[in-house]
C-alpha cells in the first residue's frame, strides 16, 4: 500500500496523523502489503510521518520516501515537487492522506490534493480543526481495491467465462 501525504508544513498535533497511518497501516497488514509513505519533506504532517514510519522501520514492511522541494526555485518548488512526486508514484497511489492548516494557509496540500484527484486517487482529507478523524474513502477498506483498477487503459482485459457443456456439439451433416 502506498500512501501520498500531505498537510500543512506547521501541522503540530500528532495524534490524528498517526491514528490515520496506524488504520492504514492495518489494512496494509491485512492485505499482506508493504505500507510505504511517500511526502514532501516538509516539517508538521510530513515530520510526523516520517517519525511514524522510523519508529517502525525495524517491522520490516513500512517506509517512507522524501521527496524535497528545492526551495531555489521559489514558491513554485513547491507544485513542481508535488507534480514529481505523483508523476513518479500516483500508478501505485492507493491513496491520498491530507491534513491541510487554516483556509488559505495551505496552497502546497490543496495543490498535492488536486493532483491526487486528477489521477482519480481516493484522498482522506481532515479538516483544519477537526478533533476526530474524517470517514475515509471506503475503497481503502475494501480488500479488492487495487489501485490499477483506477486506470482503464491500463487494467487488464476483462475475460468472459467459457461456456459450459458436456461434449462439443456434433455437426449436422445430412440429417434434420
Amino acid at each position: 500500500m502506498l500512501i501520498v501525504a500531505t498537510g500543512w508544513r506547521f501541522y503540530a498535533p500528532p495524534a490524528l496523523p498517526r491514528q490515520a497511518l496506524g488504520l492504514l497501516c492495518d489494512v496494509a497488514v491485512a492485505r499482506g502489503e508493504p505500507f510505504k509513505i511517500v511526502h514532501g519533506a516538509m516539517t508538521g504532517l510530513d515530520t510526523i510521518c516520517a517519525q511514524w514510519a522510523d519508529e517502525r522501520a525495524d517491522w520490516g514492511f513500512i517506509s517512507h520516501v522524501p521527496y524535497p522541494a528545492d526551495w531555489r526555485m521559489g514558491r513554485r518548488a513547491g507544485p513542481i515537487r508535488n507534480a514529481h512526486m505523483w508523476a513518479e508514484n500516483w500508478p501505485y497511489a492507493t491513496a491520498c492522506l491530507a491534513f491541510p492548516g487554516p483556509p488559505g494557509e495551505s496552497p502546497g496540500t490543496a495543490n498535492c490534493v488536486g493532483l491526487a484527484r486528477i489521477h482519480n486517487c481516493p484522498v482522506w482529507l481532515t479538516p483544519w480543526g477537526a478533533t476526530e478523524l474524517t470517514e475515509p474513502p471506503a475503497t481503502l477498506f475494501d480488500a479488492r481495491s487495487d489501485p490499477w483498477s483506477r486506470h482503464s487503459h491500463e487494467s487488464a482485459p476483462i475475460t468472459v467465462p467459457a461456456t459450459r457443456s458436456a461434449a462439443p456439439a456434433a455437426p449436422n451433416i445430412g440429417g434434420s
